[in-house]
């Protein structure tokens, strides 16, 4: 895990999407209403808040950019879905 500082939401999104990596990403607030506005624009194949790695291995998840070729044993079409939907 890393934790590094920032300055406004906006900026550590931006750092956040910028890499080629999305398997998962992690959200430590008080404000529960700030993590989720945050998590719904985080380009990862999980966000977790105040939490971290709880995911059963018998769940298929998935990420994203160069994250998606590690996925678990989902099919292609239940990691399209799942994409699909978050971005509503």
């Amino acid at each position: 895990m890393s934790v590094i500082p920032f300055s406004s939401i906006d900026e550590v999104v931006a750092m956040s999407n910028d890499n080629e990596y999305g398997v998962a990403a992690a959200v430590w607030t008080n404000d529960v209403k700030r993590a989720m506005l945050t998590a719904r624009v985080l380009r990862a194949g999980v966000v977790w808040i105040n939490d971290s790695q709880p995911a059963p291995t018998e769940m298929p998840w998935g990420g994203y950019k160069q994250s998606g070729s590690v996925a678990s044993s989902a099919s292609t079409a239940s990691r399209t879905s799942s994409r699909a939907s978050r971005s509503t």
